[in-house]
């Protein structure tokens, strides 16, 4: 049988620990086996984060190296246990076009098309935008729902922040998220956005962008004060371009969510790259005959026969791919969904408790 050669330039680079390897587990094997893709991928963990019967369940898979940041950067294991060892191990790749993936999502393309696409030929990076969800004026709701993210008060500070490290955006940061470098304030009339990015799959030339990978790994690195400012990793690769002056491209597309009938989510980020499904973020759910997209300000939107069909090759995925857990593994899991379960019940009775108050 002939051996299935991989590209040693180009690749998928991904961090996970136990608690995701069953979904990375059904991704790759779709990317693998439904889309055919044969990008090779290095699986990135920090010390003692993926047990050894995992491990070798995922070297199965053709083209798949397992990483131990270990054995490339300084103890303790702790200091990448978060989102800050993504930049880092798209450093540390030895790709030199790096696909960085999250261990949650499943492409409904060819990760390596985005190789292709315009934008990314032209800069050499690839970014893809969060939900427009909006900064306004203090309201309880909003608030609530998002937390300091959608405090005016705090949005002066991350302003401050910004403004301290990126004298003046460039021409390639969208016009939306250039409200830090204005003078005017969220309103009813005109807000702000709350995320600018989303960080599920990002993709540059480490070639052309040293020196923006370099100030990527650095406000990561630094992760205890940035973190305050910007939601995780999402936001410091664009940050990093605009302090290195280099050039990105970001989709113009913005990303769905997955309602049933009852106004429910259940898919929470569906990424689109020129009007086509791209990726996903979590599980895929059964799909309703009611189910459609939704979006801030494109409201609701019907699926399309050949989204659907995408949608239920993953779900089908899902269910015909499956790790082998260890036992204690599969218990802990199952205590933490309960748990999880009661947290949100008793969260929901506390909201009602206050609406009826």
């Amino acid at each position: 049988m002939r051996e299935t050669k991989f590209s040693e330039k180009i690749g998928l680079v991904v961090a996970c620990s136990d608690k995701y390897a069953p979904i990375l587990y059904a991704s790759l094997q779709h990317i693998r086996n439904n889309l055919n893709s044969r990008l090779a991928c290095e699986i990135w963990h920090a010390g003692n984060e993926l047990c050894e019967k995992i491990k070798r369940q995922f070297k199965a898979i053709p083209g798949v190296v397992i990483k131990d940041v270990l054995d490339y950067a300084p103890p303790p294991a702790s200091l990448y246990w978060g989102w800050q060892i993504k930049p880092l191990i798209i450093k540390l790749s030895s790709f030199e076009e790096a696909i960085l993936m999250d261990a949650d999502i499943f492409f409904f393309e060819k990760p390596e098309v985005l190789l292709n696409h315009p934008g990314y030929k032209k800069t050499g990076a690839f970014f893809f935008r969060d939900r427009r969800l909006f900064l306004r004026p203090r309201e309880a709701s909003f608030t609530e729902n998002f937390g300091k993210w959608a405090d005016p008060d705090f949005y002066e500070e991350q302003k401050k922040f910004m403004r301290e490290i990126i004298l003046a955006p460039s021409s390639y940061l969208p016009k939306e998220w250039g409200f830090f470098w204005r003078e005017d304030s969220p309103s009813k009339e005109r807000p702000f956005l709350v995320h600018w990015q989303e960080s599920g799959c990002v993709v540059f030339d480490k070639e052309r962008h040293k020196e923006g990978l370099r100030h990527i790994v650095e406000l990561n690195r630094n992760h205890k004060k940035v973190y305050q400012f910007v939601y995780g990793d999402k936001e410091t690769y664009w940050m990093g371009f605009e302090m290195a002056k280099e050039p990105y491209y970001v989709n113009k597309d913005f990303p769905v969510s997955l309602m049933n009938e009852k106004k429910r989510i259940k898919t929470d980020i569906l990424q689109h790259v020129d009007g086509s499904l791209f990726y996903q973020q979590k599980k895929t759910p059964h799909l309703g005959e009611k189910d459609y997209f939704f979006e801030m300000f494109e409201g609701k939107k019907e699926l399309s026969l050949e989204e659907k069909e995408k949608i239920e090759t993953i779900y089908r995925a899902q269910g015909l791919y499956k790790i082998r857990l260890p036992f204690w593994k599969k218990l802990f899991h199952t205590l933490k969904k309960l748990w999880e379960a009661l947290k949100q019940l008793l969260f929901s009775s506390t909201r009602k408790k206050r609406s009826l108050d």
